[in-house]
């Protein structure tokens, strides 16, 4: 039988490699017995693999014990239920400021029914007295003598006011100073460009309107056509505090009198 644990080279590639070289080093000793050394670590490796796995065979035998097999628990799943009637946690509430209160009965509306009332005649009066409610008794004289006579009172007719009327155009035209140029230079020299309408360019024409009164006093100033940003309020600002024209006259009459004058704002640049 050959002999696994023999070197199988002694004199081969190992002396070969070593021809010519310090065999005295270590190196060649150890190349040389390399084989020798691997077989016998393998043959310990599995002698004691086997060994360790006939253990429990031999304890077996010996002692007659079967393998003890573990079978794994079951686990029970059991279910807990929380209970859901528990009371919710009361929330808590900042009290209300009591106010001041006064009572009050709403009134019950009761429907009285008519009475028809029928007015005494001169003779009843004659053996009764005048009180609030009628009711039987012993005769007396009244105190009040009877009607003899009617006296009808004639009250004077209501006179109804009389609206003045308005006119747009009259037979002589209200004037202010020496004419219509005057009041426009007027109207200009006292109109102040609105400082918003000016940092945002608004420019355009606004048109109002006003009455001159029988006095010659301008009234009801207002604004048929605007462009905002405070043109508007700045034109009824100047007309507003314009001084007495010369009133209007439809004859010798003098009457109200509308005028219509446009304002045109516009930027310089």
């Amino acid at each position: 039988m050959k002999n696994l644990f023999a070197s199988p080279n002694k004199n081969g590639a190992i002396d070969i490699i070593f021809e010519h070289r310090n065999k005295a080093y270590g190196a060649y000793a150890l190349r040389l017995g390399y084989d020798l050394e691997l077989r016998r670590a393998l043959m310990i490796g599995l002698s004691l693999t086997l060994l360790f796995a006939l253990i429990p065979t031999f304890i077996n035998k010996i002692y007659g014990m079967s393998a003890v097999v573990i079978q794994p628990l079951d686990p029970k799943v059991i279910e807990v239920k929380l209970a859901n009637n528990l009371p919710p946690k009361p929330r808590s509430v900042a009290p209300k400021p009591r106010i001041k209160t006064i009572a009050a009965v709403v009134p019950l509306v009761v429907e009285t029914p008519k009475v028809e009332y029928v007015p005494p005649t001169n003779t009843a009066l004659e053996t009764a007295a005048i009180a609030t409610v009628t009711q039987e008794g012993e005769a007396t004289v009244a105190n009040v003598p009877p009607i003899t006579e009617v006296v009808v009172v004639e009250l004077p007719p209501v006179v109804e006011p009389v609206v003045p009327e308005t006119v747009s155009i009259a037979e002589v035209m209200p004037t202010f100073g020496k004419g219509q140029d005057e009041a426009l230079k007027y109207i200009y020299k006292n109109v102040v460009y609105p400082s918003i309408a000016r940092d945002n360019g608004v420019e355009g024409k606004v048109t109002a309107q006003f009455i001159i009164n029988e006095e010659g006093k301008v009234t009801n100033v207002r604004i048929i056509r605007g462009i905002g940003a405070g043109c508007d309020d700045e034109v009824v600002r100047v007309l507003s505090n314009m001084p007495n024209w010369s009133p209007g006259y439809q004859g010798k009459r003098p009457v109200r009198v509308r005028i219509t004058v446009p304002v045109t704002f516009k930027l310089e640049r």
